[in-house]
């Protein structure tokens, strides 16, 4: 007959348990394996732990007391410890997946910064892009008022047509030379200016 193992039914908080004697060895009893189970993983699965073990290691009989061989002890803590480490694992793979998920956060976070730098940058180049163009417009109006006032002080009346024909012949330059209607037309224009 396999040996015995005794112990006084603990209460919820505070457990009233007897030395047990398993193989030759004096333990604490059930508290210290909780002690010893919640060194290892936190409260949550210790509590769990010292649970199970309430409810599948002792058999309750009207004297207040349970008797359990100690194969079945040994079975008993040995599935459980099985089930602390795979808490402990799950633990482990939470944190793992935590860190994972930061670190990608701030690859994210990284990207974010560089678009944001890029748009900066994009728009910067526009923006001179913009200026250079209103520079250009501005230098175009400069030269032709420099041109109509040098023809005005140095031809007067002759100069203001001389620029009017001009004008014209510069906005007529961009339609098609091949027109019947406008050869006739740049002759006397052509002839006007060499007048002038």
């Amino acid at each position: 007959m396999p040996s015995m193992i005794k112990v006084v039914r603990p209460c919820c908080r505070n457990p009233v348990v007897l030395p047990l004697d398993l193989e030759d060895r004096t333990l604490s009893g059930v508290h210290s394996m909780h002690v010893h189970f919640q060194s290892q993983v936190t409260a949550g699965f210790s509590w769990f732990a010292v649970a199970r073990l309430k409810a599948e290691c002792v058999l309750a009989d009207e004297s207040n007391r349970w008797e359990i061989s100690k194969a079945e002890f040994k079975a008993h803590i040995t599935r459980l410890q099985v089930e602390l480490q795979a808490g402990l694992n799950l633990v482990e793979e939470i944190s793992s997946s935590e860190s994972r998920l930061r670190r990608q956060l701030s690859e994210l976070e990284y990207d974010r910064d560089k678009v944001s730098v890029a748009i900066e940058s994009n728009e910067v180049a526009l923006l001179k892009q913009s200026l250079l163009e209103k520079e250009e417009t501005v230098a175009q109006k400069e030269e032709v008022i420099h041109y109509f006032i040098y023809l005005v002080i140095d031809y007067g009346f002759s100069g203001l047509i001389l620029y009017t024909v001009s004008y014209f012949l510069r906005i007529l330059t961009i339609m098609p030379s091949n027109c019947p209607q406008f050869q006739e037309f740049f002759t006397f224009l052509g002839f006007l200016e060499n007048l002038l």
